[in-house]
């Protein structure tokens, strides 16, 4: 039996609610609810559990499992500059993304409107960097003291790294004169056909910005979970 709407929970309920929060304040609310309702039958909504575990000066999961997946000790300073090569990892507009913009052939340089730049090295073959240089990049995986952490961070930039050299190469065809669909061109064109009738002239750059989406909506939460812990509201330590 669910939650009834206006219902109270019992000192019991509520005792227990703050108890499994604070024995492992990784469990988002909404796993504490189920625990709840597998011992009583019943419990209120998230939100309220939420109530109880702010008032009980329980941190979120989020806050949690980020405090618990990087290197404590870190200075303002240090928070700072960690937030500031956060905010260098996004990817902007697939259809702004041309590697000729800054990089020609063998290089270093930045791609991306001029207000969302990326970083980039281009080898003549792929890119061997992106987002972050390798000074940053190693700057960023060293306050990484779970392994596990770290190795989601780098696999994630690797994937990163891959759906924008496709999109590099899939504009780059159609600045050749080789056809296919751009990216401003398919979004419009789902407005009104689903992605499985789509033809085949329009397919890779649907498969291109499905990855795509999905990769954004990934980093999006994995720097937010980052980001809770680099907070510069956090106290020196």
């Amino acid at each position: 039996m669910t939650g009834v709407q206006g219902k109270s929970p019992s000192a019991a309920v509520k005792n227990f609610l703050i108890k499994v929060a604070s024995d492992d304040p990784t469990r988002t609310n909404a796993e504490i609810r189920a625990i709840a309702l597998q011992r009583f039958k019943w419990s209120p909504d998230i939100t309220t559990i939420g109530r109880y575990r702010n008032r009980a000066g329980i941190p979120s999961s989020r806050t949690a499992k980020a405090a618990t997946t990087l290197q404590p000790g870190l200075t303002r300073d240090e928070r700072n500059y960690a937030v500031g090569l956060l905010d260098k990892i996004h990817i902007p507009h697939p259809d702004r993304l041309r590697l000729t913009d800054v990089v020609v052939a063998v290089g270093e340089g930045e791609v991306g409107p001029l207000n969302q730049r990326i970083h980039v090295r281009f080898d003549g073959k792929s890119l061997v960097e992106c987002w972050l240089s390798e000074k940053e990049m190693s700057a960023l995986v060293t306050l990484f003291k779970d392994l596990k952490s770290r190795n989601e961070f780098v696999s994630l930039m690797k994937r990163g790294k891959r759906i924008v050299s496709d999109t590099l190469r899939h504009n780059q065809s159609i600045d050749l004169g080789s056809g296919g669909t751009t990216f401003s061109e398919l979004i419009q064109l789902l407005d009104s056909v689903k992605p499985e009738k789509l033809g085949a002239i329009d397919r890779p750059a649907w498969e291109i910005w499905d990855q795509y989406k999905t990769f954004g909506r990934d980093l999006v939460n994995f720097r937010r979970e980052i980001e809770d812990y680099f907070s510069p509201f956090a106290p020196d330590n």
